[in-house]
């Protein structure tokens, strides 16, 4: 799928239950849930990280539309950022796809669950 594809789609996507998303990544769907739970317990920290970093390299941005979802709203940020990036650095010169520049942008928090106090 293009980066633009999924900038455009990308915040609807995540709205598909853990099931046909795991049956897409031939991941069990117990793991797949486990990632949306992580997710969604920082989508808001997320959005404004990648907001402030997509701001960082465009300062002349336009807003996103809501996705309908915290997590939605986060993952159209994050992919707004890493399109910013690529754009930035030209895709010419830059073989990192959107993937990888949201891993950077978001400081690998995507997945990962949030620590716990003293943690």
């Amino acid at each position: 799928m293009r980066d633009e594809t999924l900038l455009r789609f990308g915040g609807r996507r995540v709205r598909e239950d853990g099931g046909r998303i795991a049956a897409r990544l031939g991941r069990p769907a117990t793991t797949v849930r486990g990632w949306l739970r992580a997710a969604r317990s920082h989508a808001e920290a997320l959005r404004v990280q990648a907001n402030v970093r997509r701001d960082y390299i465009e300062h002349e941005t336009e807003w996103l539309r809501p996705a309908g979802s915290p997590l939605g709203d986060a993952v159209t940020a994050l992919l707004a950022a890493a399109a910013a990036a690529k754009r930035f650095f030209g895709a010419g010169l830059c073989a990192t796809n959107v993937w990888e520049f949201i891993v950077l942008i978001s400081g690998g928090r995507l997945l990962r669950p949030r620590r716990g106090v003293g943690g």
